[in-house]
């Protein structure tokens, strides 16, 4: 399953509802809230550092959950470990923390995809 966003304020929205939606409908048993914080990490982390558009992909085998967001920069995510003063920079510590794994497969020269994995 996969839905294209456009970027903006209403992506992350958009993808939080097609996780919701989508894990409803195929009956995942895993943790539904977790899919879609991390979903809405992956997302915005797109459109704030990606120019916005991306396309989110939901796969699911047996227990395991991988979702998938693609975007047109090809510049990885870094991970980091903010203090309690920073005010942002703790999405993919979030993926890190909560996932079971995660990652970022480079698109030759066309951008990148970062997913996670969550087991039922």
């Amino acid at each position: 399953m996969s839905v294209a966003l456009i970027g903006g304020g209403a992506s992350c929205a958009a993808a939080r509802d097609f996780v919701r939606s989508s894990l409803a409908e195929t009956g995942w048993h895993g943790d539904v809230e977790a899919a879609v914080l991390l979903t809405s990490e992956l997302v915005a982390n797109a459109s704030r550092h990606a120019g916005g558009r991306c396309q989110l992909c939901l796969s699911i085998d047996g227990p395991r959950l991988r979702i998938e967001a693609t975007d047109r920069n090809t510049r990885a995510p870094v991970l980091r470990r903010p203090s309690v003063e920073d005010e942002s920079g703790r999405g993919l510590l979030l993926v890190d923390v909560l996932s079971k794994e995660w990652g970022v497969q480079q698109r030759d020269g066309d951008g990148k995809t970062v997913w996670f994995e969550l087991s039922a």
